[in-house]
């Protein structure tokens, strides 16, 4: 579960003066219309222009919400992190449909240790667990299109379907016992998105909110290191609802508020389900920064409240350029 809010959180975000900024608009060079900020760009892009970027996610493990929904460091000693990074494309096939790619590449490590004493028998055992995995990850291909364009009194309606191809490896790894190894880079099986969005702007300001929600259709891989047989198995749904305020501190700088609330339905591991479902409320404050057609976004991950997920706080920042 922890690992699903961690990719699963990296795909969030997107009235008076809609008469006057339309008629600027039409007066705009492309090289301006490419300089357009989060706050002012509509929810595609323009027909013909290229969008390409990295963004790299870094993360820790050290705290859980457990079952009772109380913050606490997981048992033993552990230090972990995880980088996520991930190359992006977008075009846009007219200005109101855009696909996209994106391909992934991750990078995690967990050292772990144990210590087990039995005073009255003299014993004293320190267990350690240390595993690492780099590699890419798993493809996914988006469609974006805008069903309703923003109108003066409306704001424009966007549809998102997302499919995410089991491309990276799915299995353990370079195993040297239940200890030791090299965790798979990928899910190991397919899934399919779909995101609703409405978004109005009112200069300074944009407002936008969503609905979301994620299948999964199953596979086969190892499920422990020690395993010498596939086994199959199936992830359980994600719903996700949320929403930003973004507005301009100046021409070239706006900050970001999002947060949303994500629910995953129990995963199911040789055909027997977990025995709870997981959920998060997570809030995402950052910061934009425009120059030109070149932006970066950063942006905290800040776990609020949740149930059997992560607690910890996680760092985004993505770096792009529009051609």
């Amino acid at each position: 579960m922890i690992m699903k809010v961690s990719i699963a959180i990296t795909i969030l975000f997107l009235i008076s003066g809609a008469p006057l900024l339309a008629q600027v608009q039409e007066q705009l060079t492309p090289t301006e219309l490419k300089q357009k900020t989060i706050v002012t760009e509509p929810q595609t892009l323009y027909k013909g222009f290229f969008r390409a970027g990295i963004a790299f996610n870094y993360s820790t493990t050290d705290k859980i919400f457990t079952i009772d929904g109380k913050r606490e460091s997981l048992a033993s000693n552990v230090w972990a992190n995880s980088w996520f990074i991930q190359n992006f494309l977008m075009y846009g096939i007219s200005d109101r449909l855009q696909v996209e790619v994106n391909i992934p590449y991750r990078f995690q490590q967990i050292y772990q240790s144990f210590r087990v004493e039995a005073p009255d028998f003299g014993v004293v055992e320190t267990q350690r667990w240390k595993t690492k995995s780099t590699g890419l990850s798993d493809l996914s291909i988006a469609v974006v299109y805008q069903l309703i364009p923003e109108r003066e009194a409306s704001p424009s309606q966007t549809l998102y379907v997302t499919a995410n191809l089991p491309t990276g490896e799915k299995n353990f790894t370079d195993v040297k016992n239940e200890r030791e190894f090299s965790p798979p880079v990928g899910a190991g099986e397919a899934s399919l998105t779909a995101t609703y969005r409405l978004r109005k702007v009112s200069y300074p300001f944009a407002y936008s909110g969503f609905v979301s929600y994620q299948h999964f259709f199953g596979g086969t891989k190892l499920l422990d290191p020690l395993d010498t047989d596939e086994r199959p198995f199936q992830s359980g749904a994600n719903y996700s609802v949320g929403g930003y305020v973004n507005f301009h501190l100046n021409e070239w700088i706006a900050i970001r508020n999002s947060a949303d609330y994500f629910f995953s339905v129990r995963d199911e591991y040789d055909g027997v389900k977990e025995e709870h479902d997981s959920w998060v409320i997570q809030y995402y404050p950052g910061l934009s920064f425009q120059v030109k057609q070149f932006r970066i976004d950063q942006a905290v991950n800040v776990p609020i409240a949740g149930k059997l997920s992560s607690a910890d706080p996680s760092y985004f920042i993505i770096i792009q350029y529009t051609f």
